[in-house]
């Protein structure tokens, strides 16, 4: 419900906006989405919000959403004024804040990758990043619970452009810890998308394949450096909208003089945005790996299961039964598979008209795309593009 105009409220952003950082701007574009529904609020993005006060000496501000440092926790403390705190790595961890649900992400990214046959993993993370710790510890409960174990990896990326020389001695580290690797292998990136790239330039010159011998999943999905140059990558929605939208509603609770909840608000995902970099499926069976290359490059073109079999020199019998034994499911399934996951992929990354779509991912055209769509999906494909989330599971 909109509020009267005479309780309008002043409220400060302290987002770090002239990083670019994709998550800094969904976060704003959060709280801009509450604050065009309250109709109340004035926002103004200022850095340092409480150094000035308005002429009657009071705080220039009713509220405050912040990536909080210490010293700015401390000042909104001081003079009464509400703060939540959209920062999860701040040092004032005692504020209240609200976050995308991090734990849960570093779980569904681990079911991603078993999924896809893997049995071998690591992570890629900062060793005193809280957020990287608490994704982390996610990925590893589910391995463990599943029967595997995973390694880490820490990267300090602060010093890795510092010189011509940090940046070397950091491409040659991480190409030598590639090239320690057992392959076929899961790999999550804790990091951004420009660290998964350069995870990904190591694997290069270390001669691994992606996703055949490195299935690469990163905890972002910034669409350009995601998208391109090839693969594309695998990447987390978090979220971080909902996160700033989220934040905002709790603000105008607090400033309303709510009792503020006991802890943070953890905000689900929407899942993952599967792409080229996980598009396979794992497995020692020389055959069914070559069956899964032949059917990911003639998607395009009709295929039943002797096309695949004529494909890798073998018989229907055979490879029906290792299908069975090796992946789960019968070889026409596996095909059906992969052309609903390249159909997501074209759907979200792309401008394609659905019938575009239907004949790139193999369809026989709109008609059948959006059959199998309603029977497997959930979803007809256009409202699958709408919603913007690549797997039906969610990060809750």
């Amino acid at each position: 419900m909109t509020r009267r105009a005479t309780n309008r409220r002043r409220v400060a952003l302290v987002l770090e906006l002239q990083w670019p950082y994709r998550r800094h701007v969904d976060v704003f574009l959060g709280t801009q989405r509450y604050a065009r529904e309250c109709g109340t609020w004035e926002c103004v993005i200022d850095e340092y919000p409480l150094l000035k006060t308005s002429r009657t000496g009071s705080p220039a501000y009713d509220g405050i959403i912040a990536r909080a440092t210490g010293n700015l926790a401390r000042q909104a403390r001081r003079r009464g004024v509400p703060i939540v705190n959209v920062w999860h790595n701040s040092p004032a961890s005692e504020l209240l804040g609200v976050f995308p649900d991090f734990h849960s992400a570093g779980q569904v990214t681990a079911r991603h990758l078993l999924e896809r046959g893997l049995r071998r993993f690591v992570c890629v993370m900062h060793p005193r990043n809280r957020t990287h710790q608490v994704m982390f510890a996610g990925y590893r409960e589910v391995l463990r619970d599943a029967g595997y174990a995973c390694t880490s990896h820490a990267l300090r990326s602060s010093d890795m452009t510092r010189s011509e020389a940090t940046w070397q001695h950091y491409q040659e580290a991480l190409s030598q810890w590639v090239g320690t690797w057992q392959r076929p292998i899961g790999v999550f990136v804790a990091f951004n998308d420009c660290t998964a790239r350069y995870v990904v330039n190591a694997c290069d010159r270390q001669g691994q394949r992606i996703p055949e011998d490195v299935a690469l999943v990163v905890a972002d999905n910034d669409l350009p450096v995601c998208l391109q140059p090839p693969p594309t990558l695998t990447g987390l929605d978090l979220d971080y909208e909902r996160a700033g939208y989220d934040a905002a509603r709790l603000l105008d609770q607090l400033m309303d003089g709510a009792t503020p909840p006991k802890d943070a608000i953890l905000v689900p995902g929407k899942g993952i945005h599967a792409r080229q970099s996980t598009d396979f499926f794992a497995t020692d069976d020389e055959l069914v790996r070559e069956a899964l290359r032949f059917m990911a490059a003639h998607l395009q073109e009709p295929l039943g299961v002797n096309d695949v079999a004529r494909g890798v020199a073998t018989s229907r019998r055979t490879l029906e039964r290792r299908f069975q034994q090796i992946v789960g499911q019968p070889v026409y399934a596996e095909v059906r598979r992969l052309r609903i996951e390249r159909a997501k992929r074209l759907l979200l990354d792309t401008n394609q008209s659905v019938k575009q779509v239907a004949l790139a991912a193999g369809f026989a055209g709109p008609v059948q795309l959006y059959q199998v769509f309603r029977r497997f999906v959930g979803l007809a494909p256009g409202e699958f593009r709408a919603t913007g989330t690549r797997e039906t599971k969610s990060l809750s």
